[in-house]
């Protein structure tokens, strides 16, 4: 297969995960499908962008490289437009307008689509995925840090009072929040959204074959090469373990092939506001805390979307909470990787 690449080999393998995406290290990494003979005459176009706060690449496998490159800028494009909608961090952003004055009209239909789906997903989680949690992370990043004191339940309980999707009101397209100092955050699931996005996109101008990465939400289409699905590989999440930073069994318990639909994967591992790490970016909405019985969740299901909200929601969840979680829904499958080493998975997850 002959590959359109305006980088070094090295670059080029680093951006496809082959060595890692540095900071924006995930625990869902695709493989490159295309180490060793391959007998196509497809070209390989790998680009990457910063985007999101993490790095993106879109990979198109195509007969002709020019409509891959066409293909994949205009798939960028689609996630560029959709991206100021859901960011909290830009005054200017609908979510933000939302957040700063608890009531938006003329909301995008995007944003509220979203929240629809938001405000089912926390119904049938039980609570566990609630994107009312804004509260919870603007106070770990006020009072957590070095040399701060943790939170004692008296601190949480005021802003446990704010964490409530039964006040989150999505009207047509005018949304309310209905409590004063409400805020939402849609770092969960927006990802997700804009990788379909994406992926639609690629699909519609042709470029059928094609893996997104965007910071280990993955979503896959066809086939890289004829008759070799997309690899998919799960990363270890104990970064205190030496063998997880090497290649291998330790470092990639799981790895999947892959050829439709979408995996993502939550860990909480990468990100903590304390310097005693107790308190991390998933939170469990009905205590406040971050959750400790679980290392990593990852989810496979037919949209980057709804992988991406469910491996929040069952990372939240007790783990045998999250499995059930998993066995109710239709083309979801679920890998729980437990802090003290053990690995669970539903019933329908193959590896």
């Amino acid at each position: 297969m002959k590959t359109s690449n305006p980088f070094s080999r090295r670059d080029f393998l680093r951006t496809c995960g082959t060595l890692g995406l540095g900071l924006a290290a995930a625990a869902a990494l695709p493989v490159p499908a295309w180490a060793g003979p391959i007998e196509t005459e497809g070209v390989g176009v790998c680009r990457t962008r910063p985007l999101m706060g993490t790095f993106v690449t879109i990979t198109v496998v195509h007969g002709s490289g020019l409509l891959g490159e066409e293909a994949a800028g205009r798939a960028f494009e689609a996630m560029e437009e959709l991206i100021p909608i859901f960011d909290r961090f830009d005054p200017a952003s609908a979510l933000s307008v939302l957040n700063q004055t608890g009531r938006l009209s003329g909301a995008p239909n995007e944003l509220c689509g979203l929240l629809q789906r938001a405000k089912r997903l926390n119904t049938v989680s039980n609570g566990a995925f609630d994107v009312t949690v804004k509260p919870l992370m603007d106070l770990f990043g006020e009072r957590l840090g070095e040399g701060r004191a943790g939170l004692s339940p008296k601190d949480l309980a005021p802003v446990l009072e704010l964490v409530d999707s039964s006040a989150l009101r999505v009207d047509g397209n005018r949304i309310r929040l209905d409590k004063t100092g409400m805020g939402l955050t849609l770092d969960g699931a927006a990802k997700g959204l804009i990788v379909d996005a994406a992926s639609l996109v690629l699909r519609r101008l042709g470029a059928v074959n094609h893996l997104i990465d965007a910071g280990g939400d993955i979503r896959v289409s066809g086939c890289p090469a004829q008759g070799r699905p997309w690899t998919v590989a799960i990363e270890n999440p104990d970064k205190s373990d030496p063998d997880a930073r090497v290649r291998g069994p330790r470092r990639h318990p799981q790895v999947l092939d892959m050829t439709s639909g979408a995996i993502a994967t939550s860990g909480g591992y990468e990100v903590f506001f304390d310097p005693e790490r107790l308190f991390h970016h998933i939170v469990d909405p009905h205590t406040g805390l971050s959750p400790k019985e679980v290392k990593g969740v990852s989810v496979r299901a037919q949209s980057a979307q709804e992988a991406d909200a469910l491996s929040t929601a069952i990372f939240a969840s007790h783990p045998r909470q999250g499995l059930e979680l998993a066995d109710s829904l239709a083309g979801v499958e679920c890998l729980i990787l437990a802090a003290g080493g053990a690995a669970c998975a539903s019933r329908g997850w193959t590896a």
